[in-house]
């Protein structure tokens, strides 16, 4: 099966804290339009619900300042700018727990 040749992957995909939106900061690369060899390697801020994109760029620090100006909008507070030292995680995070069943597959 062939793929379709107006989409581009997604690579990376963060979900972020913002009511009443669905936003994330993704990566996307990849043809949009493969017989006119238009292509697109970008990062955005997008709304996945409506569409919207808010910022874009290849860079991802540019898209990373404006979802931090909007998040600083929304969520007011005198500390968003202090640096935070670093510690060591109590709980490693993960993005899926291993069950008795995928233990028997390794």
């Amino acid at each position: 099966m062939k793929k379709n040749t107006n989409q581009p992957d997604v690579y990376d995909r963060i979900y972020l804290n913002y009511p009443g939106r669905n936003l994330v900061i993704e990566y996307i690369d990849g043809y949009t339009n493969e017989e006119q060899n238009e292509y697109i390697d970008t990062w955005r801020l997008i709304d996945l619900t409506t569409g919207e994109v808010f910022c874009e760029s290849v860079l991802p620090h540019d898209v990373i300042k404006e979802a931090a100006a909007i998040q600083a909008q929304l969520f007011k507070s005198d500390s968003h700018d202090e640096y935070i030292k670093p510690v060591s995680p109590a709980t490693p995070l993960q993005a899926w727990t291993p069950t008795k069943l995928d233990k028997n597959n390794d």
